[in-house]
């Protein structure tokens, strides 16, 4: 799978649960109307004395018979909404696996350079003397099986481990990662495809990873001087879908260069 086959897999699954959200989110107030429970019962075949939850979701109907741990109240928006975290989290993280995967994979086309003409950030990763040592012990036991010898899979391989290091997240991660493929800057380019001029560009998607953020590593808490009791950040499921679908924007306009540039 190619590095953006394997983004648009995240991304969808990411989109999925937007989609749980809005189908399971219950826009009910008030429980069931009795006759329609008892009405449903019969329908189902149950016991007229069986508890009964129902949920309206967004053309769904959930019904919970003799709930214990969950009712209809867990699917309030409160509860709910930790999909929609879920999903910010996972819209990023697929774009940060996006680039770490199209910077693999062209690594090896753009060390086959000239010195001169390897971009110089790429230049700049730095590989220990093990992963040397690594590649050369590669090539001489290819050589001594009289096997052919790719030494530079070995190399890929430490670049991979060395690329972890990194994150390719805010905008000063995107602009690390193309800057290892020789692409330079790409706000200009992105704001010629996108809504909105570079500045734009780069804001809202430090926005949507700051967003990131706050639920990885504040628990999506709001920070108070001094907190009576939890209150988190609230999270809009035309938001999230709209933020997730600007993300794909911007990821398809950079493999779009990639694949007419590299």
């Amino acid at each position: 799978m190619n590095p953006y086959g394997a983004y648009t897999f995240a991304h969808d699954r990411a989109v999925y649960l937007v989609d749980l959200y809005d189908l399971l989110h219950n826009r009910r107030q008030r429980a069931a109307r009795s006759d329609w429970v008892s009405s449903f019962k019969e329908l189902m075949h149950w016991n007229q004395g069986d508890e009964v939850h129902r949920v309206d979701g967004d053309n769904c109907i959930l019904v919970m018979r003799n709930p214990s741990d969950w009712t209809m109240q867990h699917f309030a928006h409160d509860h709910l909404s930790e999909l929609l975290r879920s999903a910010i989290v996972c819209g990023v993280s697929a774009m940060d696996r996006f680039f770490h995967d199209v910077v693999l994979d062209n690594s090896l086309k753009l060390l086959r350079r000239a010195d001169a003409d390897v971009p110089k950030t790429l230049r700049e990763v730095k590989l220990s003397l093990i992963d040397a040592d690594a590649a050369i012990a590669h090539a001489l036991k290819g050589r001594a099986n009289g096997a052919r010898s790719r030494p530079r899979n070995t190399l890929k391989a430490r670049l991979a481990e060395a690329l972890h290091q990194h994150t390719f997240q805010s905008s000063s991660g995107v602009e690390h990662a193309m800057g290892m493929l020789g692409l330079g800057k790409p706000w200009g380019d992105l704001s010629r495809h996108m809504q909105g001029s570079a500045e734009d560009v780069k804001a809202r998607l430090n926005g949507i990873v700051r967003r990131r953020n706050q639920i990885v590593h504040e628990g999506d808490l709001v920070r108070t001087a001094r907190p009576q009791s939890p209150k988190m950040h609230d999270a809009v499921s035309a938001t999230v879908r709209d933020d997730l679908d600007w993300l794909k924007s911007l990821v398809t306009n950079v493999n779009n260069r990639v694949q007419a540039e590299l």
